[in-house]
């Protein structure tokens, strides 16, 4: 007997330790690992003795780390510290591996205890893993195609369809049967021969079939769908199936029925071709514009259409057109009845491969038009060439008729910028009411002369002009009211820039929060203005040369003078800006702005310096306020395009099913518990927002 249980213990043991799974034996009272074979420390990478050394639960990974907070000392004698199951575990090197547990509890020199075996399962979770994301790719793509997929086999009568092909068929996979039958349903009663065995004749004959139809979803909806049919073989050629393809292609239907009705019913003719320039087709509108009949269209090509003497000039325009280097223009057409049309047109190139678009308008008669209207202005221009440098024609209204070339060369506008509109929306605002009061007394006088106001020019400066306005609304050449006016803005600039130039010194002084000083380097002597006293509120009369450098407050100090110093090296800088805090004569904190350029010498160095203290105190405390208002701001617009939506939503969806839903009186009066509470809800939800909003305020 004894013999017996050796050569057991041996077989076991020999099991144990060529076994090319993970094992290892651990006791159940003490969870110390007893043993181990050698794939477990090929696998985890510790030697025996280390194992020896770890309880069970120290090789889980932190995602199992719950397994370490159960006491082994509190557990019963038959349990099982490592259970069957999936875990993950540590290896040596910090790897984390997926593992499938299995145990068996066996017995040792009376003490119970487990045998477990650890399987490797990272690399096929991984792929498990994998092939599910593929799958939620799949069908992510499907339902944005729209795209179903679907199979029969020829034994059976119901069919195998996708998600979407149920989404657009519009119907429950739950509920819905996808049999010959039920199939036959959901066609459009005028499509429904596409089932008849013809369609599968043409099938089986070549391999495939593409066809659009319309079917009727569950709800009565009506949609155009694609499909294409493909015949499913056996590895013998032996037809056993079909599979196909489903596409929504509705909005594509509707986008055609548009460009359809836009097709027949547009004044502009309408010209299809392919690429040697023949007409595919027409619109009615092109038949009316050219005389020719359907018949004769159709046979035609463009060049045909166009007034060129020669071939070879057609065929580079094409050529162009084709490199889409001619896609719109100005061109000359011929008649059947031998008449030319000047027309506008339009084209498109390769709107589908080999297929181009032209589009027609005839401007015949504003050409003609524009041809006139270009012979009455040279003659305006033969009448005024020697007038004075601004000529312009206005109505009554004070609209611009004609303006001279001149205008371009002191205003820079070119005179068709002028064309139509009105004068005095070029005119200085603090101007227009007086010009214009002077413009309206030509109802009683000839003449009118103004004296200086401004126009503006191209950018955006106003320029000072005097103007004659001459009233020749009876003189049949001219028809309107000559203006000649004289640019003098040079003159007025001088009569007023020394006097502007001090008023606006002045005006800067007293309106900016800023303290300005003179700094002679060479000799390190500072001029300081009256900012100093003014704003910061210093003693100008007891002369202080490091007035500046003495009140900056201590923490910034060391920064400032570094910065002054590099500032004051590097020839390359012009001017230094930066803040600092600085103390006013009361002993106050001011946040300021310190401003600082330098003028240099040809060799670049530093020789004088202009610099400002600009006092930012309140901008700063007010920059402070606004970003804590934008924080309260973003809250509440959190809350409006968030939580505002949830028991909004929730009373939408209630009411629709009250609406389109049948519901017992106790149905409804649930229903209608959920929307007066999603109402609480939202009434607390607009409560807090308007105490926010109380907050910023």
């Amino acid at each position: 007997m004894e013999n017996t249980l050796s050569k057991s213990e041996a077989v076991y043991r020999m099991l144990f330790d060529m076994n090319s799974q993970p094992m290892w034996v651990y006791i159940m009272d003490t969870g110390q690992i007893w043993d181990v074979n050698e794939a477990a420390i090929q696998q985890y990478e510790y030697s025996k003795e280390e194992f020896s050394n770890y309880a069970i639960t120290e090789t889980q990974s932190p995602d199992n780390y719950y397994l370490n907070s159960v006491a082994v000392d509190t557990l019963p004698m038959h349990d099982c510290l490592c259970k069957p199951g999936i875990y993950k575990h540590l290896k040596r090197n910090g790897d984390i591996m997926d593992v499938e547990i299995q145990t068996v509890t066996i017995c040792i020199d009376s003490r119970h205890a487990v045998l477990v075996l650890a399987k490797d399962i990272t690399v096929s979770l991984a792929a498990e893993r994998k092939n599910v994301i593929a799958a939620e790719k799949y069908r992510d793509m499907q339902k944005m195609a729209g795209l179903g997929y679907w199979t029969r086999n020829l034994n059976a009568d119901i069919s195998e369809w996708s998600e979407e092909t149920y989404e657009i068929y519009g119907r429950n996979p739950l509920t819905f049967v996808p049999t010959y039958e039920n199939l036959i349903e959901c066609f459009y009663p005028d499509d429904r021969h596409l089932l008849n065995d013809h369609t599968f004749l043409e099938l089986s004959e070549n391999g495939h079939q593409d066809f659009e139809h319309r079917i009727i979803t569950d709800s009565g909806e009506i949609k155009w769908v694609f499909q294409r049919l493909l015949l499913q073989k056996d590895p013998y050629g032996n037809i056993t199936g079909v599979r196909g393809i489903i596409q929504d292609i509705t909005q594509m239907k509707k986008s055609d029925e548009k460009f359809k009705a836009i097709f027949d019913h547009t004044s502009d003719a309408i010209l299809i071709g392919d690429d040697d320039g023949k007409c595919l087709d027409y619109n009615s509108a092109a038949v009316d514009m050219f005389g020719y009949s359907n018949e004769e269209l159709s046979s035609m090509g463009f060049n045909q259409l166009l007034k060129y003497p020669d071939e070879s000039k057609y065929s580079k325009i094409w050529e162009r057109f084709l490199n889409g280097k001619a896609g719109t223009g100005t061109i000359q057409l011929r008649r059947k009845d031998g008449n030319i049309i000047t027309a506008r047109f339009n084209a498109k190139p390769d709107i589908l491969p080999g297929i181009h678009l032209c589009i027609i308008s005839d401007i015949t008669k504003q050409a003609i038009q524009l041809k006139h209207l270009r012979a009455s202005e040279r003659r305006f221009k033969a009448l005024i060439r020697e007038g004075a440098d601004l000529i312009s024609v206005l109505d009554h209204e004070g609209n611009y008729l004609y303006v001279s070339d001149s205008r371009h060369r002191i205003l820079g506008m070119n005179p068709s910028h002028f064309t139509g509109k009105n004068a005095f929306d070029f005119t200085h605002p603090q101007d227009k009411e007086p010009v214009f009061k002077l413009f309206s007394t030509l109802s009683k006088n000839k003449q009118v002369k103004s004296g200086p106001f401004r126009m503006i020019d191209a950018e955006g400066n106003w320029r000072w002009l005097t103007a004659t306005a001459t009233d020749l609304s009876d003189d049949p050449a001219i028809g309107g009211i000559v203006v000649n006016s004289k640019e003098i803005t040079e003159d007025v600039r001088k009569s007023i820039a020394l006097q502007l130039s001090n008023d606006r010194y002045k005006i800067i002084m007293k309106a900016s929060n800023e303290a300005i000083y003179d700094w002679d380097i060479e000799n390190d002597r500072v001029e300081w203005g009256t900012g100093f006293q003014d704003v910061f509120g210093y003693d100008l009369s007891v002369y202080n040369n490091n007035l500046l450098s003495d009140n900056i407050v201590a923490e910034d100090k060391d920064r400032i003078e570094a910065e002054l110093a590099r500032a004051v090296q590097d020839k390359n800088t012009e001017m230094m800006l930066s803040e600092c805090r600085y103390l006013k004569a009361d002993n106050s904190e001011a946040i300021v702005e310190y401003r600082i350029i330098f003028l240099r010498n040809d060799e670049g160095v530093a020789i004088r310096a202009i610099g400002s203290l600009r006092d930012i105190t309140e901008y700063k405390q007010s920059l402070m306020t606004v970003q804590r208002q934008n924080e309260k701001l973003k809250e509440i617009a959190y809350a409006q395009s968030h939580v505002v939506r949830a028991p909004l939503a929730r009373i939408m969806g209630i009411v629709d099913l009250i609406q389109n839903y049948p519901n017992s009186e106790s149905e409804k009066e649930e229903l209608i518990g959920h929307i007066s509470l999603a109402a609480y809800e939202f009434d607390q939800i607009v409560r807090d927002i308007s105490a926010k909003t109380r907050q910023i305020v």
